[in-house]
């Protein structure tokens, strides 16, 4: 079956600072229908831009965002440490990860994955904040040729 994607999830801005460096915020996608499936299969895509607002605008030195996903306290998709050094000029970067054929939709029962978006910039950044809007998507497909009835994939901030 061709994947079946959620509603496009859009947040932020996400406020970061030397005050408050890092923060996480976590997702959770679900999968449910009213029918039974064979495993299911998943991705988490995520696009963050940011922006660079110093305190002084002649400030001629930024500091740099380190986005990346974690689950369970593991990181699957470390991004780079991105320089933010031109204020107000975003700075974007996507981030991907798959979810194996690990679950099956049995009896009304829903399939989740829990996945975190990390957001950290240097703790020693000059005065300023950085501002992070975040859009994110969620897909799901069965390894079979149709998809189950009421097949609906969700994604939500918790």
């Amino acid at each position: 079956m061709a994947p079946v994607s959620s509603e496009r999830l859009a947040l932020g801005p996400v406020r970061l600072s030397a005050q408050t460096p890092r923060v996480t915020k976590p997702f959770l996608i679900r999968v449910t229908a009213e029918q039974a499936s064979k495993p299911l299969s998943g991705d988490f895509h995520v696009v963050v831009t940011a922006h660079w607002n110093p305190v002084n605008p002649a400030q001629t030195t930024g500091t740099w965002l380190r986005p990346s996903l974690t689950r369970d306290g593991a990181t699957l998709n470390p991004g780079p440490s991105l320089p933010l050094t031109e204020p107000g000029t975003p700075v974007g970067h996507s981030l991907h990860e798959y979810f194996p054929p690990e679950c099956e939709l049995k009896d009304g029962q829903a399939c989740e994955w829990r996945v975190n978006l990390d957001l950290e910039i240097a703790a020693d950044a000059p005065p300023g904040t950085v501002d992070v809007k975040v859009d994110a998507v969620a897909q799901a497909s069965a390894r079979q040729e149709e998809a189950p009835r009421g097949f609906t994939v969700t994604l939500e901030a918790l």
